[in-house]
């Protein structure tokens, strides 16, 4: 026959699991607030520094679309499109990024564009989602040039995703043990775009 425990010292065995619980709870509430500090701190100096290089400092926020708005835009429509995950090969990753531009509305043309890039990496999936954001931005800032030189002719450029990169904290200055010299590149070059 077993002996059970007293039922004294099964309720100090509990009170010492809570203890241990609310402590470390604590703790990791304490070290997650520490971790945010400095996120916010790098969010803001990334915030300042990009505020610091627009040529324009206000962006004009619309909170919502006006009742008589201009209906007749001239739309450019750009997408990026990817193998997600890229094709496993013998020494690394294939991966094979679209890109498509489109114009509607009331565009003088209907012109549509598009590319394809094929792209062997050693890195993961990550790498080519990081060159697909980079075509995308690529593709606008040429679009945009040529409008200001006469060239091309539109309201307003539609693309999905975000306008400002997310991009992981230390990522541009190498401290995410993840990033690898390639995936450092890409982010710093997707911010300077």
């Amino acid at each position: 026959m077993t002996d059970l425990p007293l039922s004294n010292e099964v309720e100090h065995e509990d009170i010492i699991t809570v203890r241990l619980i609310h402590d470390s709870i604590r703790e990791e509430a304490q070290r997650i607030t520490r971790r945010f500090s400095k996120l916010r701190t790098l969010l803001d100096s990334t915030r300042k520094e990009l505020e610091s290089r627009s040529i324009e400092r206000k962006v004009p926020y619309l909170s919502r679309v006006p009742k008589n708005y201009p209906k007749d835009f001239c739309v450019l429509a750009l997408d990026t499109s990817f193998t997600s995950p890229p094709i496993e090969l013998t020494g690394g990753r294939l991966g094979v990024i679209f890109r498509v531009a489109a114009q509607f509305g009331s565009c003088k043309s209907r012109v549509v564009d598009h590319s394809a890039l094929v792209k062997f990496v050693d890195e993961g999936e990550h790498v080519i989602s990081l060159i697909s954001k980079i075509i995308e931005r690529r593709y606008v800032l040429s679009v945009l040039e040529r409008a200001v030189k006469g060239y091309a002719d539109f309201d307003i450029v539609i693309m999905d995703g975000e306008l400002l990169p997310r991009i992981p904290p230390g990522a541009i200055i190498g401290r995410v043990r993840s990033a690898s010299p390639l995936a450092t590149r890409l982010y710093s070059e997707l911010v300077e775009l």
